[in-house]
């Protein structure tokens, strides 16, 4: 069995009022994802990347944060992420969509 876990950290400056940051709303990362090789040499691990959720939810400029100390696992996370997830876009005080830093986590795991 295999288990990723996807959630995102706010990386911005607080603002007056509370803003609503950007949420996973379609797509995700499965087992379906996992590279054959690291898959084939039991490779887990916590990949982190930094990227930009632009007004219309779409996950932009995406970039390693953390590595998960194996390339092959980390490679995959982005054009995932940039490809197939959309989101929520974060929205300020008032209400009206803004880009977004985030910190996405992915927990690459086998398990029994």
């Amino acid at each position: 069995m295999i288990v990723l876990l996807v959630a995102l950290a706010t990386a911005d400056a607080p603002t007056d009022r509370p803003a609503v940051p950007a949420r996973v709303i379609s797509g995700t990362i499965t087992e379906l994802d996992y590279p054959p090789a690291a898959f084939a040499r039991g490779a887990e691990g916590l990949t982190k990347v930094w990227m930009v959720i632009t007004t219309d939810g779409r996950a932009t400029d995406c970039r390693l944060f953390q590595s998960s100390g194996h390339a092959d696992l980390d490679a995959i996370v982005c054009p995932l992420a940039t490809g197939r997830m959309r989101f929520s876009p974060a929205l300020d005080g008032e209400g009206k969509p803004r880009p977004m830093n985030a910190i996405m986590p992915v927990r690459w795991m086998l398990g029994d």
